[in-house]
């Protein structure tokens, strides 16, 4: 999507997690524990996927699964993209123009996590 229209999408993202109490949800500790997992996925994706800047991430919670998920931006030119990850590494929605050449990047790493 162009950076213009995911500009303001950040925006909504930002909003909705500020929002969102999550602690009312899971207890603290369960929420330290997640968010390390996600920081975790985060910084093994950075340091995999070279052909793409891994520019922002949002954590979201999922009301209706009881579930943080973390938002990853990434870019390349005047393209921005978004994936959602849960906290085992599945991948729970991404921007429908999520470009394929990523998604293999993307699956072939969390892939090969899993494999170690």
């Amino acid at each position: 999507m162009r950076k213009e229209e995911a500009d303001v999408l950040k925006k909504e993202f930002n909003a909705e997690t500020a929002s969102t109490d999550v602690l009312e949800f899971m207890s603290s500790n369960d929420l330290s524990e997640t968010e390390s997992l996600l920081e975790f996925l985060e910084r093994y994706l950075q340091a995999a996927i070279t052909n793409y800047s891994l520019d922002e991430a949002y954590d979201l919670f999922d009301t209706e699964n009881e579930e943080l998920v973390r938002t990853l931006w990434f870019s390349r030119g005047m393209e921005d993209t978004f994936i959602c990850l849960t906290p085992n590494g599945s991948i729970k929605a991404m921007d429908q123009d999520f470009p394929m050449e990523l998604l293999a990047n993307v699956a072939t790493a969390l892939d090969a996590l899993n494999q170690e």
